[in-house]
């Protein structure tokens, strides 16, 4: 795990999203852009790292932000594990890429909303607002 952030106290953190991207620029800048928005965030650097922490945190987040090329394990390759393990495989993903086709982009990983790279922060906050709905109390 590289980096969590929140601006409230344990008991008010509801939103949790989980950043799933190997850009160290683009990892930061999404963390930046979801905690002000008040979400409590978590960035890892490859699918491998995601995984990890997801199979041994007992708290779920309310989405993941999934970027589809990373060295180690790719989103494909991450989203194939996420749905074989009944524990995981509900948690909502947002794909993050560079492909031209994104809705072919989101079709490989099986769902999911896509969204292109360099991502628009208006779409970004709008689709983590609507998968992560009533689970989360927002603030600010």
């Amino acid at each position: 795990m590289e980096q969590t952030r929140s601006l409230f106290s344990a008991h008010e953190r509801r939103c949790r999203v989980l950043v799933v991207e190997d850009d160290r620029d683009t990892r930061e800048a999404l963390l930046d852009v979801l905690t002000d928005a008040a979400y409590d965030v978590t960035t890892v650097g490859h699918g491998a790292e995601a995984l990890a922490l997801l199979r041994e945190d007992g708290e779920r987040p309310c989405a993941i932000v999934l970027d589809l090329m990373m060295p180690v394990m790719d989103g494909r390759e991450f989203r194939r594990h996420q749905q074989c393990d009944p524990s995981l495989s509900s948690i909502p993903l947002i794909v993050l890429t560079a492909h031209a086709d994104r809705e072919g982009g989101a079709m490989t990983v099986h769902g999911g909303t896509c969204l292109r790279k360099p991502v628009e922060l208006d779409d970004l906050l709008g689709n983590v607002a609507a998968v992560c709905g009533t689970a989360c109390r927002r603030h600010g």
